[in-house]
């Protein structure tokens, strides 16, 4: 082969103070493959070396100044030269001379006369050795960069998880919990340390409902060895909890299902929220819907009016033209009058003039309900407030079809010498409905063996109003009674009520009137909602009415 085409095998530098032996070993060196660098002190190796770094150095064990022992121990505290292979030349060979060599940190020890190819076998060995340690070196430092990184992968996403509102949980086939977020933990009740590796079915603060349907999830899992999506309706003491789920199962490598990952959600505020602003919208279209019924029904309601009233001055005897104008027919309006009441027909005059106007009342009442209101406080009279909003429930259509209302007792009682209240007008109007509605739906549920009764009671003190609604109804029982305002709460079936009117009413009370609302109940004794408001609300804007 050709020495410009000759592949060089590795670096090597030879440090001889004798020419003659470094010439030699250069030229046999380039000749065999290797790229060769000769110079003849210690000082000249470890200047050369400050800028270029040998695969292997050939040393002089004896030389003038630095010798070769004090070349390598300088060569083996430098953390950049360290690593180097050193091979010791000498022209003795006593064995002390070699353990010094060894003990100054040289890879071998070679006798001069050189044997040429054994030299060339050592420094292919040692090379080759010094090669592999480089590649294992460099294997376990990208092992470390990579399990350095997995760690910070694993430590990102355990940072994201914990952060997620969504519960995150993954068990294996005998429900043993692997993992679980802080969302999940916080659920559970406890401590991650008290969670992972425990058994589903140690409890750990899960309610026994939900430990079945998670044991459902993990089953499925492992049984379909597919995703799967999951919505709940549970309700637990009355109180309903509404959950999404997705059940992912976890294979290893060979596609064999190692766990199953649930994640699952609490929807129960989002799909009040959802309740809430649909029911807001629904309100606006009856707004909308009852300002044009109004409209259309107060105009013949007024023409009704209007021929009424007509009918009646022009039959009236104390009506001078009506009189004149029947005298110029020969008809006696007295005897018309007494023709009138023998027949009743006064009566059903008068009864078509009171019925307008209740039905007008009525449409007025209705609008003033439904309009879309700013919130504004002002100051009302809590009687007019208690009347309007019975006149509402009497009025309302399902209240009167499906629960029979017209049947009810209504009792009104009021303390004399009211005090004036500042509220929001229609949303006291709604509470006062929603609890009059409450009374008579749970009586219309019950087995009444007495007439249903509703009084509604106010008064005023010093600096509250107080508001009463009492029935004879069933009762409350007393483990759900610190439920009964919760959103979607409700004790009955499934599709009769949306479980919000209670809750709308707290709110109203509570939040926006900084007063208080509460329930007293024996169950099989009725029930009593007590309602206590500022008088004067701190710190309000108070509009006139």
């Amino acid at each position: 082969m050709d020495k410009d085409n000759k592949l060089h095998l590795g670096n090597i530098l030879v440090v001889d103070d004798e020419s003659i032996n470094r010439l030699a070993l250069v030229a046999y060196l380039s000749e065999s493959g290797y790229q060769a660098q000769s110079v003849e002190s210690g000082e000249g190796a470890l200047n050369i070396l400050q800028h270029k770094l040998p695969d292997l150095i050939l040393l002089d064990f004896s030389m003038p100044g630095m010798d070769g022992i004090e070349v390598c121990c300088r060569l083996k505290d430098n953390p950049e030269t360290c690593e180097i292979p050193v091979i010791f030349l000498s022209g003795f060979g006593e064995l002390d001379l070699k353990v010094q060599a060894l003990e100054a940190g040289a890879m071998d020890f070679i006798t001069k006369p050189i044997d040429l190819p054994e030299l060339l076998v050592k420094i292919r060995n040692h090379l080759q050795l010094f090669q592999l340690k480089n590649r294992l070196k460099e294997e376990i430092e990208e092992r470390k960069q990579v399990e350095r990184k997995l760690q910070e992968s694993n430590e990102r996403f355990k940072v994201a998880f914990d952060l997620s509102s969504d519960c995150i949980l993954i068990w294996d086939e005998q429900y043993n919990y692997l993992y679980a977020n802080q969302a999940a933990i916080d659920h559970v009740g406890t401590t991650a340390d008290k969670v992972i590796a425990k058994n589903i079915r140690d409890g750990l603060g899960h309610i026994p409902i939900f430990m079945k349907l998670w044991m459902d999830r993990i089953d499925r899992g492992f049984a379909t060895k597919k995703v799967s999506h999951f919505k709940d309706n549970t309700r637990i003491n009355g109180q309903q909890y509404l959950t999404e789920s997705t059940a992912s199962p976890l294979p290893d490598s060979d596609g064999r299902i190692m766990a199953v990952c649930v994640v699952y959600r609490d929807v129960t505020k989002q799909r009040k929220m959802e309740e809430e602003l649909f029911l807001n919208q629904k309100l606006k279209t009856i707004a909308g819907l009852a300002a044009g019924v109004a409209h259309e029904i107060n105009t013949p309601l007024s023409a009704i009016l209007q021929a009424q009233q007509l009918v009646a001055m022009g039959l009236s005897p104390q009506e001078p033209y009506s009189k004149e104008k029947a005298a110029e027919y020969g008809v006696d309006l007295e005897a018309v009058q007494s023709y009138f009441k023998e027949k009743e027909m006064d009566f059903f005059m008068d009864g078509i003039r009171d019925s307008a106007l209740k039905a007008g009342d009525i449409i007025k009442r209705l609008l003033d309900f439904s309009r879309p209101h700013e919130g504004s406080f002002s100051t009302v009279n809590l009687k007019e407030i208690m009347e309007s909003s019975l006149l509402l429930s009497l009025a309302d259509y399902g209240m009167k079809k499906e629960y029979a209302i017209a049947n009810v007792q209504i009792i009104k009682e009021s303390a004399p010498d009211l005090l004036p209240l500042v509220c929001v007008p229609a949303e006291i109007e709604q509470v006062i409905l929603n609890l009059i509605k409450n009374s008579v739906l749970s009586m219309a549920a019950a087995d009444m063996k007495e007439k249903p009764c509703v009084t509604l009671r106010i008064s005023t003190t010093a600096d509250r109003a107080v508001i009463e609604v009492e029935d004879n109804g069933p009762g409350i029982a007393k483990d759900i009674q610190s439920n009964i305002f919760d959103p979607f709460f409700t004790t009955r079936e499934v599709g009769t009520g949306t479980g919000l009117g209670l809750s709308v009413s707290h709110a109203i009370v509570v939040d926006k009137h900084k007063g208080e609302i509460w329930v007293e109940s024996e169950p099989g004794q009725g029930a009593t909602f007590i309602v206590e408001i500022p008088l004067v609300p701190e710190n309000m804007t108070i509009s006139s009415t």
